[in-house]
């Protein structure tokens, strides 16, 4: 699988995320078809998939805390991340 399949395949889950939804959070594409987590205009952070790994770059940050083999295991960091698991 291609590394923006990886991210389309990420963008799909946490789009159907209820906690996500019900939170306030929208979830995009940047320029370079990365996945950003947003609320209320703000990014939070970017999921970048890298050679099949996704990797976590909250806001603020040029490159990753966190790597996760998955889209599952990356929809679960990003409710962890924000607070809401």
């Amino acid at each position: 699988m291609s590394d923006q399949e990886i991210e389309n395949l990420l963008w799909q889950r946490l789009q159907q995320n209820v906690i996500l939804r019900r939170n306030g959070y929208a979830v995009l594409f940047d320029e370079h078809g990365h996945v950003v987590i947003d609320r209320a205009g703000h990014v939070k952070g970017v999921w970048r998939a890298m050679g099949g790994v996704l990797a976590w770059i909250p806001a603020g940050y040029n490159e990753p805390l966190y790597k996760v083999a998955d889209a599952k295991a990356a929809e679960q960091h990003t409710l962890v991340a924000l607070g809401l698991a």
